[in-house]
């Protein structure tokens, strides 16, 4: 990987996740008639985070990842550093919220289902089949759920041999259901963009895709140009849940695929690695997957206590600002420490292995 497509890959990441906030301060739970985004905006930002992960667990399993112990232990340490807070914080912060607008919060925090929903979440099944059941004030969980079990069907067809491959690709399908495969495409097309990460167009070609791909995708994120196939954006809702326009997010994967493939061929040095921009998003890029899971139970209990006006475009981009800075603040102590808890991990197992050989 070059350096002008790592550091847009992370300027990709960074753009996403604030794509996300951006939209969910658009919705009418935080905000009022501001329209500062489309609805659909989010939603595409999503689609680029499935091919940014195809992209990079292709990466990691190429260059560091060479067996599935190193595999399983690399995506749970990355994974549940987040995942594990993100759930304690939105309990958290449903319970405080309850309290203090108990009209608002009662029909989630008071059904039976609803502490159901974060085991099923901590699982990652939340999202299997027909099934849409992640914890209701933390709806970004969604994605998670896709993303894990594609790792995990990657993981089948790279570390296991022919004769099981098969099989557990059957059984994790079943287990799965219909949904997440209609967007396993775009994950896929990260991997595959991954595989031709080596090939090389010219300068001049390269600039001409970047560029006419990134006015489509544009065009697409902001509906100027949405949708591509009219009649894909409503044959899946609401069955199909957050897979319902899968025709036209895998079109977009495409769009984004071209986009940074292009950027991968272009020689000349972009970037400017020491430069303040580039070194605050990488700084920033490390911490997305916090801010991604962390902001949305934030952003609805400030929308249910509603102490500020909703209506001013001010008040809301400073608490949205505000609300970012508490996420950054979390990831110190959550996502910035899985390094260790990956050393726990390594160290358990190697234990694991020790007492395996003691009793042979």
């Amino acid at each position: 990987m070059n350096k002008n497509t790592s550091i847009y890959l992370d300027f990709l990441r960074v753009f996403s996740a604030l794509g996300v906030i951006v939209c969910h301060a658009n919705m009418e739970y935080f905000s009022s008639g501001l329209e500062l985004c489309n609805i659909e905006f989010g939603h595409k930002m999503v689609v680029i985070f499935f091919v940014l992960s195809g992209f990079l667990i292709a990466y990691t399993t190429d260059i560091k990842n060479k067996d599935l112990h190193g595999y399983i232990v690399d995506r749970v340490s990355r994974l549940y550093p987040v995942i594990i807070p993100a759930l304690f914080l939105t309990l958290f912060m449903d319970q405080i919220g309850y309290l203090f607008n108990p009209q608002y919060y009662r029909e989630y925090v008071t059904s039976v289902a609803y502490y159901i929903k974060y085991i099923v979440t901590f699982f990652n099944l939340h999202e299997i089949w027909f099934s849409s059941a992640k914890p209701p004030t933390n709806v970004p969980f969604w994605s998670l759920a896709y993303e894990v079990w594609y790792y995990i069907i990657f993981a089948i067809w790279i570390y296991t041999t022919k004769s099981k491959r098969l099989m557990l690709l059957l059984l994790t399908v079943i287990c799965i259901g219909y949904k997440m495969l209609l967007l396993f495409p775009v994950w896929l097309m990260g991997v595959a963009l991954y595989k031709l990460s080596k090939l090389r167009i010219s300068n001049v070609l390269a600039v001409f895709i970047f560029l006419v791909s990134i006015c489509f995708i544009a065009g697409i994120i902001t509906e100027t140009i949405h949708p591509v196939f009219p009649f894909a954006s409503t044959i899946g809702d609401p069955h199909f849940f957050f897979s319902y326009d899968f025709i036209n997010d895998n079109f977009l994967g495409i769009l984004i695929c071209l986009n940074i493939f292009a950027m991968n061929s272009i020689t000349w040095n972009i970037w400017n690695e020491s430069s303040f921009f580039v070194q605050k998003v990488k700084w920033f890029s490390s911490v997305t997957f916090s801010v991604y899971l962390y902001h949305y139970p934030i952003m609805i209990f400030c929308g249910a206590i509603g102490f500020y006006n909703k209506g001013n475009l001010i008040q809301v981009l400073g608490l949205t600002l505000f609300i970012v800075l508490i996420t950054i603040l979390l990831a110190q102590v959550t996502e910035q420490k899985r390094y260790f808890i990956k050393q726990h991990f390594e160290k358990l197992y190697a234990r694991y292995i020790l007492r395996k050989k003691i009793m042979q």
